[in-house]
């Protein structure tokens, strides 16, 4: 597993994790053991940062085309796109 960015949610239960191939992870903390992935297109690879926003059942996951991408935890569907800067910062290789 590659990963580029991981971060607990707001009671250390489950760890996100960005997997540097198609998306977010989310994993059982401390177990391990993991629940889903949150797919989204990846063309660059570069830490994305994530967070989880556990009051509304949300995950938001940075991108490396110019938007920030808005999970459904429940679900794991994406529900929104925010325009965030200019198109990726990150260094293609």
């Amino acid at each position: 597993m590659h990963s580029g960015y991981a971060s607990l949610n707001h009671d250390g239960k489950l760890l996100l994790v960005s997997n540097l191939k198609d998306g977010i992870d989310e994993y059982q903390f401390p177990s391990m053991e993991k629940v889903q992935t949150f797919t989204h297109p990846i063309d660059t690879n570069c830490i994305l940062q994530t967070r989880s926003l556990s009051s509304q059942n949300l995950i938001v996951a940075g991108g490396d085309n110019g938007f920030a991408h808005i999970f459904n935890r429940i679900s794991s569907q994406l529900v929104s796109e925010i325009r965030h800067g200019s198109m990726s910062q990150c260094k293609s290789e």
